[in-house]
């Protein structure tokens, strides 16, 4: 009954957008040329088991979110108590090779939100799956809210696939290295590049 009522959610959903999964949308694509994609997820029914049941839920982390939730009352709760806050000011040991990195790249797009920024990482550390396939020349938003987004964008001319820890650890790369503080408030937009031809860039998004 509840998988019934989750595809029928999942169905009413991308009805209302008009988005079949992996259909590129037509703006806000972090790079200039490249399509934005909506991102597939595959979360637990249970979060407490990981290695469970999953589903497949597309969007960013918190459409993703929202829509266990609503398919699995009490979905969201259980899944953040399973979370490790994120701490500013702690730096990470890399586990990819980096090439190199731009802070406000001066492209077009605002400031975003550190601790915003943060508490998408915190979901994305959350997750042990990978994330899937990204579609050659193209970015794909996993978070964004309030404001502030995290895409990654596959460079090659070839499908590309990455952890989703290995993203949210460059966003907090980035979050806590491009930070600047300008009227009383701490902003932060960059792009990470790596020697295997993706990126990940927090900027401003519509959100």
């Amino acid at each position: 009954m509840l998988s019934k009522v989750f595809y029928a959610i999942a169905a009413s959903v991308m009805m209302l957008t008009q988005l079949a999964h992996g259909a590129p949308l037509t703006s806000d694509a972090p790079i200039k040329g490249y399509s934005l994609f909506e991102v597939e997820w595959q979360l637990p029914i249970d979060p407490k088991n990981p290695d469970g049941k999953l589903v497949t839920v597309t969007g960013t982390i918190q459409e993703a979110v929202a829509k266990m939730d609503a398919a699995y009352p009490g979905w969201n709760a259980t899944f953040v108590s399973t979370l490790t806050p994120v701490k500013p000011g702690s730096r990470l040991d890399a586990a990819y090779e980096r090439d190199h990195y731009i802070c406000n790249p001066n492209d077009g797009h605002d400031y975003a939100s550190p601790s915003v920024i943060y508490e998408g990482i915190k979901y994305l550390r959350g997750l042990t799956s990978d994330a899937p396939q990204n579609a050659p020349n193209s970015c794909g938003r996993v978070s964004c809210s309030h404001n502030s987004g995290i895409w990654w964008c596959n460079t090659n001319n070839f499908e590309k696939q990455v952890t989703w820890k290995e993203i949210g650890d460059s966003a907090y790369f980035l979050a806590y290295e491009c930070s600047v503080y300008n009227d009383m408030t701490w902003l932060t937009a960059g792009q990470e590049f790596f020697k295997d031809n993706w990126s990940v860039y927090v900027t401003s998004a519509n959100c």
